[in-house]
């Protein structure tokens, strides 16, 4: 595997783990006690609020996405069936999210 396939299936896998982080974990970013006011800090205090109204549906999103496109892109191509998988994926993966 090389060139875009290889950038594809590499781009993949970082939204594989980062949806596995935002999912399954309780996806924060660590915001140090000294960190005076500023840019930074209200940055990172604007990404930790998005994570936690929106990261559990994004992870759960971009999971089944990003697993199908790396399973297409070993497999040689897209057929039909990954798109009715990666829907599957999804539903399975909202309505679990719901419970």
């Amino acid at each position: 595997m090389e060139g875009d396939a290889l950038i594809i299936f590499m781009g993949s896998l970082v939204v594989i783990a980062a949806s596995i982080w935002m999912v399954f974990f309780k996806a924060r970013v660590p915001i140090p006690e000294g960190l005076p006011r500023g840019i930074t800090r209200f940055t990172l205090e604007i990404l930790n609020d998005w994570l936690r109204l929106f990261g559990g549906l994004t992870g759960c999103v971009g999971l089944p996405m990003a697993s199908i496109l790396a399973l297409a892109v070993l497999q040689g191509g897209m057929t039909p069936w990954h798109f009715v998988g990666a829907i599957l994926l999804f539903v399975l993966m909202i309505v679990w999210r719901m419970r």
